[in-house]
């Protein structure tokens, strides 16, 4: 049987299935009808304890079960329709006479149960050979146990719409020339699912079970949060019957990244999960205490500060450094012991037959029960006092004498204002006070907001997030030691946290590797991934010259060389950037185009002036629509783009223009990584432009 006529056979059998689960679909929802009109024409009749009532509800549910299960798979074959598989393992097992042709895809098919698969998921055991080894002797993990054979051949398919494209034998794990196909492709607004480019290394991460925490440190496209993604699709296909798609978080730097993720596990066969940013998470958490300062706002002020008052910006970011650092946490850790004593004033407590003296209340606070968070510790006595006031006398206290019960012990606190107490704090270490405007909400900024959160937990102690049961962290190099202690009182499941130090957006690199294991436990692996598998060599290259990095290896896949233009007026350097753009718009080459600055503000300037400069045409309407990235955007679309570094942080562009790249505006090494973000987003074509005196951060 030919490659044609075998694709033709699955696809019919896939018609065949879908036609199957469609009618099993229509007798379901007929079976429902009956019981819902079987409720409600006999349900006053239903026998006086339930049963009745209670088998029709069960029946019911039985019956919404078999249809959510049947349209998951029923979505994952029309999927597979328009390509079936992706590659196929001809694998000899060890006391077997003839090879079996193993087809591997997105998802599992089967004619029916108890049959061998026509086509295996790509997470299933036996498809790691696929991506762990070349032609010759060979193992997979299967539940039963180590399973051995030879791989005799190995094959790579590329099928679009349900035809043909190519089929090639391949003596190696992935070949090279597919690869590089499926790397130059245009960006599309989403990212892209690599099941079938899945590298060794890659597979090792995604794979991996037995580390609780897995720390990835890669280099920009070395795949890391495509990697991530697969691993969760893996770990939920591999522990469906213990883990589901709700119980998996993601914190993410943005909602436009959010956006740009979003459907990579339905694609995988697996249902959304819940996404949000770690500045969602502390503005409810500190909602009862205060407004907060989000990182964005933080960001934009310290970026336009550069310039108009350098002092007051590096000033901002200094005192964030210092109040995201292990000292910082070390000195809250010191004042909240101090509080045991300044803040208590410890008085009698007598309501009705209830009393209580200073003396019995303060043993019992220092001495029976010392281990409890402070501002929780004092509702234990209560309880402890209560109880033995109910046993003694009888008793129990309403709802409204236990709510006055309650204020009183929560008066012998001198005060219980988060707020408060971390003003107290700084003032203690010598520091001003955060001001309090008359009439308007209290705020921090984001140098104080999660200091202040982690205070909040030292004295009342963490929530746990008990329903997360695997934690996702993206962009690891922009959490500060205190924000992961944070993180790991909250959350004390597995976790897969990644990210690039040489991305970070604060003014001064910090390698959390550095405290990571010491915060979440020694029972953590880091794994590093030095491969680039985004830009072109040429672009690869000279992205890593901006941040004096070495050792990057990328896939041999090469393009036009960077280039910087200088103008000597702002209109000029404007008409260029436009023309740039109208002519890729008009080749239709690419489906992406950024154009990157520092700030919001700026962005916003910039989108105009590309307006402004982009050729209108005739045949595209759309062509010269532009897209402003700002901090309420929640949509990642085709086009051209324009957005600030810290938007564009793990989305990638077929062509990146960076504007203004000039002595002026780019001089410092805080500007030097912003640079280097800026470059590693583009993956075909990356220009910068400038005014005046050409900037020395670029090669």
């Amino acid at each position: 049987m030919t490659e044609e006529e075998y694709l033709e056979l699955i696809e019919g059998k896939l018609e065949t299935a879908i036609k199957n689960i469609q009618h099993e679909m229509k007798l379901n929802d007929r079976d429902i009808a009956q019981l819902q009109e079987l409720y409600w024409e006999n349900n006053s009749d239903f026998d006086e304890y339930g049963y009745e009532e209670y088998e029709n509800r069960q029946q019911m549910f039985n019956h919404a079960n078999f249809r959510s299960r049947n349209m998951k798979t029923l979505h994952m074959y029309r999927r597979m329709q328009d390509s079936p598989y992706f590659a196929r393992v001809d694998f000899l097992f060890d006391g077997d006479d003839e090879p079996e042709c193993c087809y591997i895809g997105i998802g599992n098919f089967a004619e029916g149960k108890g049959t061998l698969p026509l086509i295996y998921d790509w997470r299933a055991p036996i498809s790691s050979l696929f991506y762990d080894y070349d032609a010759g002797r060979a193992s997979y993990e299967a539940p039963g146990g180590t399973v051995e054979g030879e791989i005799v051949k190995k094959y790579q398919y590329k099928i679009k719409k349900g035809k043909l494209l190519y089929a090639v034998e391949s003596d190696i794990k992935i070949d090279d020339d597919i690869l590089k196909q499926a790397l130059s492709m245009n960006a599309d607004a989403r990212l892209k699912n690599i099941v079938g480019t899945i590298q060794k290394e890659q597979n090792s991460i995604i794979r991996n079970e037995k580390d609780k925490i897995l720390i990835v440190q890669g280099g920009a496209g070395s795949g890391k949060t495509s990697v991530a993604l697969h691993r969760i699709a893996y770990l939920l296909y591999r522990h469906r019957d213990d883990l589901m798609a709700s119980q998996v978080l993601i914190l993410s730097p943005n909602d436009v990244f959010s956006d740009y993720i979003s459907h990579i596990l339905p694609e995988l066969g697996e249902e959304n999960i819940s996404e949000m940013t770690f500045d969602d998470f502390a503005a409810k958490e500190l909602s009862d205490v205060c407004r907060i300062e989000r990182h964005y706002d933080f960001l934009e002020d310290v970026l336009i500060h550069e310039e108009s008052d350098p002092e007051y910006a590096r000033a901002r970011q200094d005192k964030l450094s210092a109040r995201s650092s292990k000292e910082y946490a070390e000195a809250i850790n010191g004042f909240v012991f101090s509080l045991e004593y300044e803040l208590m004033d410890f008085k009698d407590i007598k309501y009705k037959k209830l009393e209580k003296d200073a003396d019995s209340i303060a043993d019992l606070f220092y001495n029976k029960l010392p281990d409890i968070p402070l501002f929780r510790r004092m509702d234990a006595v209560r309880e402890y006092i209560v109880d033995e006031y109910t046993t003694l006398t009888g008793h129990e206290l309403d709802d409204i004498e236990a709510a006055i019960v309650k204020d009183k012990f929560n008066a012998l606190y001198r005060t219980r204002d988060i707020f408060t107490i971390y003003n107290e704090f700084l003032e203690s270490i010598g520091q001003e006070p955060i001001g309090i405007v008359e009439g308007q909400p209290k705020k921090a900024g984001y140098e104080d907001v999660y200091a202040m959160l982690y205070l909040k937990y030292l004295l009342y102690g963490a929530g746990h997030e008990e329903q997360i049961k695997h934690l996702l962290v993206d962009e690891m190099q922009d959490y500060s030691y205190i924000q992961y202690c944070i993180i790991g009182w909250v959350f004390k499941c597995p976790m897969t946290i990644l990210g690039d130090k040489e991305q970070s957006l604060d003014s001064e690199k910090s390698d959390v590797l550095n405290f990571l294991p010491e915060i979440l436990g020694k029972d953590s692996k880091r794994i590093v991934l030095n491969k680039s598998y985004r830009s072109t060599v040429e672009i690869t290259d000279y992205a890593a010259a901006i941040a004096g990095i070495k050792g990057i290896d990328g896939i041999d896949r090469h393009g036009n060389k960077p280039e910087k233009h200088m103008y000597a007026t702002e209109s000029e350097m404007y008409a260029a950037i436009g023309n740039k753009i109208s002519d890729e718009l008009s080749a239709n080459v690419y489906e992406t185009i950024a154009v990157l600055c520092k700030t919001q503000a700026e962005a916003e300037y910039v989108g105009d002036k590309i307006l402004e400069n982009i050729r209108e045409t005739e045949e595209d309407e759309e062509s010269f629509k532009v897209t402003v990235l700002n901090k309420n955007t929640d949509r990642f679309k085709t086009g051209v783009v324009v957005a600030p570094y810290y938007l564009a942080k793990g989305l990638e562009f077929d062509s990146v223009h960076i504007v203004n790249a000039d002595k002026e505006h780019y001089h410092s090494d805080y500007h030097r990584q912003l640079l280097y973000i800026g470059a590693t987003r583009a993956l075909h074509a990356l220009d910068f432009y400038g005014t005046g005196e050409e900037c020395e951060l670029l090669p």
